[in-house]
């Protein structure tokens, strides 16, 4: 719901559904989301007069349709791979101002998929929305990737798929700090209330000589102390902690003294 703020802050609480909408008047219907890692998204929604589907997909591809921006993109992608090195190739269709959807470039190679995005050797050089890449020596960034070849190319990688995962990791720790801080402020906040109440109730209590209910009050309050069984050694020297062990002990050593001969009479004796 737009009116929500949870989980994520913003200032368009006046729309009360969770319908796409464009309240900014941007590009195109978007909406936030309920993942704590997204804050927004565009949705899937297009205009009247924009393209058709494409009809005519060439034979081993197939085609995937995503909306970004206020543009809609067709992905294409190879329903088999050869054993064949990847070419540059841009595989993103877009909806044109006019219509029609622009021209695509299509490498069926073995490179031209992955499995972990920081090993992708394919040499897609667009971006999703059809946009050529440039190249990334040209690009003041440290991100650059490791193999130093690809520095004069604009071909897509991830540099930093390694480094991307850490930040993500420590911003999960952030914010996971920062709501155990707020649930623990919550939480003595919640314990000083129910300790007034509870010593107003004992004071309620005294007052009417209700000593029972003062009584049980004292008690929760003060709470319940359990007994601690230290141990005892036997003769052998052993110590013992189980409760029987000591009960048994403490009847040996009770008979002992109570069946000792009387100190005085011992002494006359001497």
């Amino acid at each position: 719901m737009w009116n929500m703020q949870s989980p994520h802050p913003h200032p368009h609480i006046s729309i009360d559904s969770n319908y796409c909408r464009d309240p900014e008047h941007l590009y195109t219907p978007w909406c936030y989301t309920t993942d704590q890692h997204f804050r927004w998204e565009f949705c899937p929604v297009t205009k009247c007069d924009t393209c058709q589907q494409v009809e005519n997909i060439p034979v081993g591809l197939t085609v995937k349709y995503n909306m970004s921006y206020g543009l809609l993109g067709a992905l294409y992608s190879c329903k088999l791979l050869t054993a064949d090195v990847s070419s540059d190739h841009c595989p993103s269709s877009i909806c044109q101002s006019d219509g029609t959807w622009s021209d695509f470039s299509m490498s069926c190679g073995v490179d031209d998929c992955y499995n972990d995005s920081s090993t992708y050797r394919g040499k897609v050089s667009c971006s999703a929305l059809g946009i050529t890449c440039k190249r990334w020596d040209t690009v003041n960034t440290q991100d650059l990737p490791s193999d130093p070849a690809d520095h004069v190319t604009n071909y897509c990688r991830d540099p930093k798929e390694g480094t991307r995962s850490e930040r993500l990791k420590g911003r999960l720790n952030e914010e996971y700090k920062q709501k155990n801080k707020g649930f623990k402020k919550s939480a003595r906040e919640d314990e000083r209330k129910w300790y007034n109440i509870m010593t107003e109730d004992a004071e309620k209590a005294a007052e009417n000589s209700r000593s029972k209910e003062l009584y049980t009050i004292t008690k929760i309050l003060t709470g319940e102390r359990k007994r601690q069984h230290t141990g005892v050694r036997i003769k052998e020297g052993e110590l013992k902690s189980e409760r029987n062990d000591i009960l048994n002990r403490w009847v040996e050593l009770f008979s002992e003294v109570l069946n000792s001969q009387d100190p005085v009479q011992l002494q006359k004796k001497m």
